[in-house]
């Protein structure tokens, strides 16, 4: 009698594969899970292609993660450590590209004394130039502020929508006038609630004194039944 060994699918198989092969069987475009979650279609693509680089950093793709198993009717709790496991292992191998050298003529290199104090001059008053300039910006500017989720207007049906994006570091954010926690990279999120309508979501970033950054997503909540 041939008997078979029962294997975990999970734990032989790589997350991407996972999350892309259960969305297929259940005939779900990529574009329409990014519709539905709220989430920028690239994260989720990035998931199901373990480009985990492309991801945000620390709990904001853990929560992308736990989002899209939840819309496939996958057990977070089951990959969740495989996800960790994947993203470890994947950051140990990328490495930083490598430049390679320029071989320069040393006869470039035989200038006058002249010329070698000129320059020296000319550096340092570029390097006053651009401190100067980088003094001001602190003063005056304000801070960045990128909103990675949703890029851009969008129409829903779902009652609430992940708003996230990137500041600079020690920056105070307000979504609707309420504050949100930055992390130490300067990520953050917040879950809104939504009304039938257009919804004005207003994103505020500040850092000390500077001038306050904006901006504005109009998020329409339409009828389930439209």
């Amino acid at each position: 009698m041939i008997t078979f060994e029962a294997k975990p699918v999970f734990a032989e198989e790589k997350l991407g594969n996972i999350l892309k092969k259960t969305r297929e069987i259940k005939k779900h475009k990529i574009s329409e899970a990014a519709l539905a979650l709220n989430i920028n279609q690239k994260y989720l693509k990035s998931l199901e292609e373990g480009e985990y680089k492309s991801l945000p950093s620390g709990i904001y793709g853990l929560n992308y993660l736990r989002e899209y198993c939840r819309y496939l009717g996958i057990d977070y709790k089951k990959v969740v450590k495989k996800f960790e496991i994947e993203r470890s292992i994947y950051f140990q191998h990328v490495k930083p590209g490598v430049y390679e050298r320029q071989v320069v003529d040393r006869r470039l290199f035989l200038v006058t004394p002249r010329i070698i104090k000129n320059s020296l001059l000319a550096a340092v008053a570029l390097v006053a130039l651009v401190y100067l300039i980088f003094l001001l910006a602190n003063i005056y500017l304000p801070p960045k502020l990128e909103i990675t989720n949703p890029v851009k207007n969008i129409a829903t049906t779902n009652n609430k929508i992940l708003i996230a994006g990137v500041t600079e570091k020690e920056s105070q954010v307000f979504i609707n006038d309420l504050p949100v926690s930055v992390s130490a990279d300067g990520n953050f999120s917040l879950s809104v609630n939504l009304k039938k309508g257009v919804n004005k979501i207003i994103i505020s970033a500040q850092k000390k004194n500077k001038k306050k950054q904006l901006v504005i997503r109009e998020i329409l909540l339409k009828d389930s039944q439209n």
